[in-house]
């Protein structure tokens, strides 16, 4: 009864704090629960690999796929249009030929490709072209390399997780979901260098927080910068 009496804005701010308070004992009880199991970053290390890995081979291809099989191999824009129909469309015979590597295009001419679009960082485009090389030359195997880089920031987001919070678990949750996330997901199957990145933006970070920590604030501000 002496509920009634509240202003219905009182009322509502006192559901609210009840329901932030469940969701943070509930997030702090699940992080402590998973945190004590060793295997927990083995468990998410296989969940991934299952999720990342199947099926790369699915014959639908993005846009900006397509981009990366064209400059990994060096082709130029030229070409391109040189065989690009009226209206834009590109026929899928004349498309299929662009998919694998010439003998007339080099390294030369894929480190020319990259450098008249930086829109991207070139590492991811260089190791696609050896992948192609040496393993296979087709876009699956492209996909499976960022599966691979993926697969690898799962580790390392443990370790800066661990680093950033200190509370029992937090890394293990982040682990777990970054290991299903949907993003992370779409980025592991995807011919294109964000995983790359991710994975090289978390060990940048991990790199920081050690630096910051050791006391060597100059060494840290280069990394930051860098």
């Amino acid at each position: 009864m002496r509920g009634r009496g509240r202003p219905p804005q009182l009322r509502v701010a006192i559901h609210i704090a009840a329901l932030m308070a469940a969701a943070e004992a509930f997030q702090l009880g699940l992080a402590t629960a998973l945190a004590r199991f060793a295997v927990v970053l083995p468990l998410a290390l296989v969940a991934g690999a299952l999720v990342r890995f199947h099926d790369p081979a699915h014959p639908w291809l993005s846009h900006d796929e397509v981009f990366t099989m064209l400059r990994s191999a060096g082709y130029p824009v030229a070409e391109l249009d040189a065989v690009t129909a009226r209206g834009g469309a590109i026929p899928a015979a004349s498309l299929q030929a662009f998919l694998k590597l010439s003998p007339l295009h080099s390294w030369a001419d894929t480190l020319q490709a990259l450098a008249g679009h930086p829109e991207h960082p070139p590492l991811y485009f260089l190791l696609s072209r050896l992948v192609r090389e040496r393993l296979n030359d087709s876009v699956s195997a492209l996909r499976q390399l960022s599966a691979v880089f993926s697969l690898l920031a799962l580790p390392a987001l443990h370790r800066l997780s661990g680093q950033v919070c200190a509370r029992a678990g937090v890394a293990a949750v982040a682990v777990m979901t970054a290991a299903v996330s949907p993003l992370q997901l779409l980025y592991a199957q995807d011919a294109r260098p964000y995983s790359l990145l991710f994975l090289l933006t978390t060990l940048a970070c991990c790199a920081y927080l050690r630096l910051r920590r050791r006391g060597d604030t100059a060494s840290a501000s280069v990394s930051y910068t860098h």
